[in-house]
């Protein structure tokens, strides 16, 4: 075929028509309309909380009771997203819509008092001190400090702040203060910053040193510095018991860069300056940002695979030895299991069975039985004729 036969293919135009372009841009058009629309919506809860009405708990308790309305509509259902636009009402009043401003509070917590707002047992809470019953009441605090645990502890009305704060993933750093009443050893600091193992899985700080000591009557106290990202149950106190030390007082002297007033008296209250403000501002933004853009994307299975295999790496020693002792044991297991099932699968050589040679009968040989065999002779009956014995005659 010559040069002249063959027909140019026409080439593909990247333009597309003025129909295919207008239905670009208002599809476009409506995407980020929805999108915005999106944005404005929230959860009912938190305008509740952002309006000052109540916690999110109580907010939700609220809802379920059918005591909230939004654009006249009662609204029971829990998660229901709406407009900040919207009316809102509560038992029939209207609430008014004010600008957002968030506080945030440092509280010197003292010892012997619960965070929470309420307690069944009837103990007493920060929010029964003289510095804090005047707080608004969807004002919560930060994170928690058991009964006995005392020191610095923020209060505020801004739940991602919180959740910024106090969720280990976003590593905000806590830093404690320990009085140890016993002896503290070089290889107790050893073991706590290799991390120690507790019924809830392993428990490793950030960073363990001593301090000073301190007098206590006739004896005299150890401090311990400890920095931990992780805010479960009485985690710090848990930790010193594993490892055998006594806790006599436990204070939290700094959250972030953020650090416990010196002259603030335990159960006094203060704001924050404006260099803390934009600090925890700067958190806030941040954890924000990061869930938006989890949101937007989607992760592949690949990359699924990808990050488990980094969690895999990042264990540290105590977690790999674990994790090596407990392969170790399956792959003995799966040994032991197939060793079983190659016997089973043994093809068995079957034998051809001979008759069995049964003794002859001999006279000899009596049936077993409970009564002694019976002899053949039988004896003659008492009293019977004996038979006179004839002599033989010889001829």
């Amino acid at each position: 075929m010559t040069s002249t036969d063959s027909k140019p293919k026409p080439l593909r135009s990247n333009s597309r028509s003025p129909e295919t372009a207008a239905s670009a841009t208002t599809k476009k058009s409506k995407s980020s309309s929805s999108s915005k629309d999106d944005a404005e919506l929230v959860r009912l809860n938190v305008l509740l909380q952002e309006l000052g009405v109540a916690s999110r708990r109580k907010s939700d308790t609220l809802i379920e009771q059918g005591r909230v309305q939004i654009d006249g509509k009662i609204v029971r259902q829990l998660g229901s997203r709406v407009s900040q636009k919207s009316e809102v009402k509560v038992d029939g009043k209207l609430i008014a819509k004010i600008k957002k401003t968030n506080v945030v509070y440092v509280l010197h917590k003292p010892d012997k008092c619960l965070t929470s707002r309420s307690d069944p047992q009837g103990r007493p809470t920060i929010f029964d001190l003289t510095s804090t019953k005047k707080l608004a009441s969807n004002i919560q605090s930060v994170g928690r400090l058991d009964f006995r645990s005392e020191g610095l502890l923020l209060l505020t009305d801004d739940g991602d702040l919180a959740y910024a704060l106090t969720h280990p993933k976003f590593s905000v750093e806590k830093k404690y203060a320990v009085l140890i009443t016993n002896k503290v050893t070089i290889e107790d600091i050893e073991k706590l910053r290799h991390g120690v193992k507790l019924d809830d899985g392993m428990a490793k700080p950030l960073a363990v040193r001593m301090g000073q000591k301190e007098k206590m009557g006739a004896s005299s106290g150890q401090w311990v510095e400890i920095i931990v990202t992780e805010g479960r149950n009485r985690l710090i106190r848990r930790m010193m018991e594993h490892v055998g030390l006594q806790v006599n007082r436990l204070v939290r002297i700094g959250i972030g860069e953020l650090s416990l007033p010196i002259k603030l008296a335990p159960g006094e209250i203060s704001t924050v300056s404006a260099a803390e403000l934009a600090y925890l501002t700067d958190i806030k933004q941040s954890m924000l940002q990061e869930v938006s853009k989890k949101a937007q994307v989607e992760i592949s299975p690949q990359e699924k695979m990808v990050r488990k295999l980094r969690r895999k790496m990042s264990l540290n020693d105590v977690d790999y030895e674990d994790e090596k002792e407990r392969r170790n044991a399956q792959a003995v297991t799966a040994r032991r299991r197939k060793r079983a099932d190659d016997e089973l699968e043994k093809p068995t050589i079957k034998s051809e069975k001979k008759p069995a040679i049964q003794p002859k009968k001999s006279s000899i040989i009596s049936k077993v039985t409970k009564e002694e065999p019976k002899s053949r002779v039988t004896k003659p009956a008492t009293g019977a004729i004996k038979p006179k014995k004839t002599p033989i005659k010889s001829k």
